[in-house]
């Protein structure tokens, strides 16, 4: 009787152990973490006026907000502190009215934006408006490819 119940102790006291070892699973992880970092764009702008329009290279960081959303620095080279929402391996870029661009001149409308996350390849597009009264740029729509650092 004794070493039926040493063994069930045993096994209460393994299985215990077994799951309490495993405590941090992907459920557990921010939602945002997965995202977080730096990462090398290539995009591709179109725009009302030609001088808008174009292709570069540059380093864009996306940091966390809270454990289920992110903050974008450098989105699509322009702007600073996008808010976007994480589901997933999606972002979210909700509208933003009248943001200015890192410069300070210019200001903007953001209409959309969004992002998908496959491994360390993140692919984004975006709409803006420029909104200043000489309407420089007129509409922007860009596409992106990054990898992240």
């Amino acid at each position: 009787m004794k070493t039926r119940i040493s063994m069930f102790a045993m096994l209460l006291l393994s299985s215990t152990m077994f799951i309490t070892s495993c405590s941090k699973d992907e459920a557990a992880i921010a939602a945002n973490e997965k995202f977080i970092g730096s990462y090398i764009v290539n995009d591709n702008c179109t725009a009302d006026e030609i001088d808008c329009s174009g292709s570069q290279t540059y380093t864009m960081v996306i940091r966390a907000s809270g454990s289920n959303d992110i903050y974008i620095d450098n989105y699509f080279r322009t702007f600073n502190n996008v808010f976007a929402t994480v589901s997933g391996n999606t972002f979210t870029v909700s509208e933003v009215y009248g943001i200015t661009d890192k410069t300070g001149t210019e200001q903007w409308d953001i209409n959309s934006g969004s992002g998908t996350l496959s491994g360390n390849s993140l692919v984004m597009s975006g709409h803006a408006d420029d909104i200043l009264f000489d309407y420089s740029c007129g509409q922007v729509n860009c596409t992106a490819s990054a990898t992240k650092n």
